[in-house]
């Protein structure tokens, strides 16, 4: 594994804290279909299971003890923030919101730009992602030493979750897994490698030319398994809804 070192000028002092940096954005002006079905401005703010998915996502991010300050990416700020769990967290000073950005990599510059490091990058469409998840992804990461990770889970995982779809996948020495949409960023220094996996709007859209740019900026994207396959799991049309809030009660239930 190869670990780059800490960029010149930041702070050694690291609290055992994680700043979560969460995009909530899309590079289309169309209004997405879920949003329109479920008459609100963007499909973040679609309910799930009766609560906002941005709202969903971002509690129980804050509530995982490995999470510190939480920053959103996104374009529809206001809404967002009038959410009044969401609100009370600005008034503490905890949750901020990044500039407007256009896509996956300006929001991920926007929003990393002063943050504490290191950052937990994820989409605000895993609804699935529990406490737990946010710190075993974060303990996980932490224990690699990685400069840069992605969570990944394995194939047949997701599959036993959602059967119906058969989820994108990706070869490894040890087996096919999927992408979670969730990354770490050790430093400043590793912020390229994040924004190579989501160029075009997509992580992990090519893996050969990810893996060749981080041997290029002198990093490697480390892959952090995932106990469960839900972690691969987003909201992003009709079946993903109805599967996660199916699966979200199951989890719920036995948290």
């Amino acid at each position: 594994m190869t670990v780059a070192p800490i960029c010149a000028g930041m702070s050694s002092v690291y609290d055992g804290k994680v700043t979560a940096l969460i995009v909530a954005g899309t590079s289309s002006a169309a209004l997405d279909p879920l949003a329109e079905r479920a008459g609100v401005s963007d499909r973040y703010l679609v309910p799930v299971d009766g609560m906002p998915m941005i709202e969903r996502l971002v509690m129980n991010a804050a509530m995982s003890p490995r999470i510190g300050a939480i920053r959103i990416a996104a374009r529809e700020a206001d809404e967002i923030a009038a959410i009044p769990s969401i609100a009370k967290l600005v008034d503490k000073g905890r949750l901020a919101f990044t500039s407007e950005a256009f896509d996956m990599v300006d929001s991920m510059s926007a929003g990393a730009d002063g943050a504490s490091y290191p950052i937990l990058i994820t989409t605000a469409d895993n609804c699935l992602w529990l406490p737990r998840d946010f710190t075993e992804f974060a303990d996980k990461a932490i224990a690699s030493k990685a400069a840069a990770a992605s969570a990944i889970a394995r194939k047949e995982d997701v599959i036993a979750v959602d059967p119906v779809r058969q989820a994108r996948s990706y070869e490894f020495s040890e087996g096919r897994y999927s992408s979670c949409n969730t990354y770490w960023i050790a430093d400043a220094c590793a912020l390229s490698v994040a924004q190579i996996t989501c160029s075009g709007g997509e992580f992990a859209k090519d893996t050969t030319r990810i893996s060749e740019a981080s041997r290029r900026d002198g990093f490697e994207l480390v892959p952090i398994e995932m106990e469960h396959g839900y972690c691969a799991i987003a909201v992003n049309d009709e079946h993903s809804l109805h599967v996660t809030q199916k699966l979200l009660m199951k989890r719920l239930a036995t948290a």
